[in-house]
């Protein structure tokens, strides 16, 4: 077999991909996973993760990711290194170019962006030193770990303010920190968090530092008016102040939306033919192993139909 030459080339190693990259072996066509750092993308940084159908007494997202890659690897998958830089549309010979960072020219009928998006990092002090040990970005991911505690909620959006309702239902208190006086999040989800008689607002305020021993103890905070500062005692603390898409590598014939998010329709088919998208690099409802899981599935079983019609 050419090695430069794949059925499918997926980027990024997160669940959508792999499962993607499952599903396509099993259909005995032949798929190529680049990844640049560790297979198993965000659930690399995951402890424990609860909520993944079958795995009742939870499962770490190494574990997980191991177990995804060891699957797709079972069918026939290939799972290598790989720094993608940049690709083409599909030419005239069916066929879509694919260059790594290390000059490696690949070439494949379907294409799947499987890069991911990361929180964007505020930059406080303690903020990196505490990830997973009460710094948290995902409410739904790790909310239960807080069950009759004190947590705050960093941001004024949507996002934020839905979480912290989320929140209400699980932890003791939620302090929302916002650097303005009054919340972005549309009218129906402030309405929600303030009638929660758990939720409480701390206006005009930005962190400065998380501190803590071997974990989370609260977080310094300074009111950005009056120059007050002052500490709220806490066991978690989320931050949603935006989510960044990993599509540095992708040419503008690849349509985003306002924040960045590749656009696919239902079937995870991108703006340009035989380029498919997955997981949170477009942009899901919820940032979750499942979605990303479904997201891979369905776009593995639309390359399927694609290329029937689209042979070398």
């Amino acid at each position: 077999m050419d090695k430069s030459r794949y059925d499918v080339i997926i980027i990024g190693a997160g669940p959508g991909g792999l499962t993607c990259a499952m599903y396509i072996a099993r259909a005995g066509l032949t798929p190529l996973v680049l990844e640049r750092g560790g297979p198993g993308g965000q659930m690399l940084a995951t402890e424990l993760i609860e909520n993944y159908p079958g795995f009742p007494d939870n499962v770490t997202g190494t574990e997980l990711a191991e177990k995804l890659v060891e699957h797709a690897k079972r069918w026939g998958a290939e799972v290598a290194y790989g720094d993608v830089k940049e690709f083409c549309a599909r030419g005239e010979d069916n066929a879509i170019c694919v260059q790594t960072a290390a000059g490696e020219q690949l070439t494949c009928r379907a294409l799947v962006l499987a890069t991911g998006a990361a929180p964007r990092k505020v930059g406080f002090k303690g903020e990196e030193e505490f990830i997973g040990r009460g710094v948290s970005y995902c409410a739904l991911c790790d909310g239960n770990f807080y069950r009759g505690r004190d947590v705050c909620v960093v941001g004024g959006g949507d996002s934020a303010v839905e979480e912290a309702v989320y929140l209400s239902n699980i932890a003791k208190s939620i302090t929302v920190i916002h650097r303005r006086e009054q919340l972005r999040a549309k009218k129906v989800a402030q309405d929600a968090a303030m009638a929660r008689d758990n939720i409480s607002f701390r206006w005009n305020s930005e962190v400065e530092e998380v501190f803590g021993t071997q974990f989370v103890e609260g977080v310094r905070v300074k009111n950005n008016k009056t120059g007050e500062q002052s500490e709220i005692p806490c066991d978690g603390i989320f931050f949603y102040v935006g989510i960044v898409p990993a599509t540095s590598y992708a040419p503008d014939f690849i349509e985003r939306d306002e924040l960045g998010f590749i656009k696919t329709d239902m079937k995870m088919q991108t703006s340009s033919p035989g380029i498919y998208a997955v997981g949170d690099v477009r942009r899901p409802m919820g940032r979750q192993v499942a979605t990303a899981v479904g997201d891979g599935a369905d776009a593995a079983i639309a390359i399927q139909h694609y290329l029937l019609e689209y042979p070398w």
